[in-house]
């Protein structure tokens, strides 16, 4: 009987530490899977989607680039092996990291189809601008919803390593970069479109936050 008790514990016991060791290993790389999963759609979407056009990038604007799809899976890694993440038991805040996670992508994919087609149509019609003020979706609350996007998915990807400072300034970082990028953005269709700023549809359109900033 007290055999029986014993195997049983130990039975119990190793189920246990597999299990414990599966889902460590798995949640210690969700965190880059997140990260891998929005840098192919990125680059997917670069391929496909985006129109560069004649357009020009600063070189600064391009090394910045450059060190921030480096430093970041590096940062991402390193943050792993110093918190790991404790998971266990937290089904929900799973789902709720990975719901914030595909939505804020997918919306920014869309986003950036509306610039796509946008600029596509404008190019198909004689005498017309290459460019127009984006209307559809989102883009109806603010004027680069898809840089609002990224913000939301890179604190989703933070809130896979809730602990890190470093990933927690990695969101920051986003955060504030892009809201440079999208405060010159806004003004860029004010100085092209002032019409629609002032007696148009655009007189309440945000930056970067909807109905705030």
């Amino acid at each position: 009987m007290i055999d029986q008790r014993i195997e049983l514990t130990s039975s119990s016991l190793k189920k246990t530490m597999y299990s414990y060791a599966f889902s460590s290993s798995f949640y210690g790389i969700f965190p880059i899977i997140l990260f891998l999963i929005h840098c192919s759609k990125r680059w997917w979407e670069c391929l496909h989607i985006t129109d560069f056009g004649a357009s020009e990038i600063h070189v600064a604007g391009f090394v910045v680039g450059i060190l921030h799809y480096i430093l970041v899976p590096l940062s991402i890694f390193l943050s792993i092996h110093e918190h790991r993440p404790q998971y266990q038991g937290s089904v929900n805040r799973i789902a709720v990291t990975l719901t914030v996670f595909a939505l804020s992508s997918y919306y920014q994919g869309r986003c950036h189809y509306i610039l796509y087609q946008l600029k596509r149509n404008s190019q198909k019609s004689p005498g017309s601008s290459s460019y127009s003020l984006p209307r559809e979706g989102l883009f109806h609350f603010v004027c680069c919803p898809h840089y609002t996007m990224e913000v939301i998915l890179y604190m989703a990807l933070w809130q896979t390593l809730p602990q890190s400072l470093t990933c927690l300034l990695i969101a920051m970082w986003t955060l504030s970069n892009l809201s440079v990028m999208a405060y010159k953005q806004y003004f860029w269709y004010f100085d092209n479109f002032r019409d629609d700023f002032i007696d148009g549809d655009k007189k309440h359109w945000r930056i970067l936050i909807p109905g705030v900033w």
